[in-house]
């Protein structure tokens, strides 16, 4: 499931390859929403191609909603995408503070607009039955227990913070991004390192 995470999550700039993952990955499964954690590019990169198909919603935080609007209605001209050759409506949805959606195994999808330095339309997405968050930019997982304070300054404090405000029950946190300690790809990690990166 982290690894399914992390293919909808992380570095969609490479549009034609991530979408083929995706599919792959939930075969049968028409790609109905998205969910963009923050307008960074490589976060946000190649959106267009993810909806070219048609009746999808893109959700994200309220600050970027006229942004990605905007996106979607532009003109693509010198190199045309999917989009550009057979244009479709697309949804926008911004979430100011919290939006949840039903699962198929009875648990929720909760989306999460959080305080952070590193963007302010930031989204964080809780599962609640496999106690998953999935964050992008803001800690990335590390194979072992690390160092208080090691990364990013405050960044994994407003993280852990948000986290238990928001009460929710997190065992595992999934990164946008992979690490590589020693050469071992990390895609997810207990709570209690993002606890100790955050500095508690």
């Amino acid at each position: 499931l982290a690894r399914k995470l992390m293919a909808l999550g992380a570095d969609v700039a490479q549009d034609d390859d991530e979408l083929a993952h995706i599919k792959a990955a939930f075969p049968g499964k028409p790609l109905k929403t998205v969910i963009l954690t923050h307008f960074h590019y490589d976060h946000a990169g190649g959106i267009r191609e993810f909806v070219a198909d048609g009746d999808v919603t893109v959700i994200v935080g309220s600050e970027s909603v006229p942004f990605f609007e905007q996106v979607f209605r532009s003109p693509h001209t010198v190199d045309p995408d999917r989009l550009a050759e057979n244009p479709v409506p697309v949804r926008v949805q911004g979430v100011s503070d919290s939006l949840t959606l039903p699962m198929a195994d009875g648990g929720n999808l909760e989306v999460h607009h959080i305080e952070s330095d590193h963007a302010t339309d930031m989204l964080i997405v809780y599962l609640s039955n496999p106690k998953i968050v999935f964050q992008s930019d803001l800690w990335n997982p590390t194979p072992t227990m690390p160092e208080p304070f090691s990364f990013r300054g405050r960044l994994s404090t407003q993280l852990y913070d948000s986290i238990v405000e928001r009460k929710l029950d997190v065992d595992t946190v999934v990164g946008g991004h992979s690490t590589a300690h020693g050469g071992e790809i990390t895609y997810a990690a207990p709570i209690a390192y993002l606890k100790r990166t955050a500095g508690y």
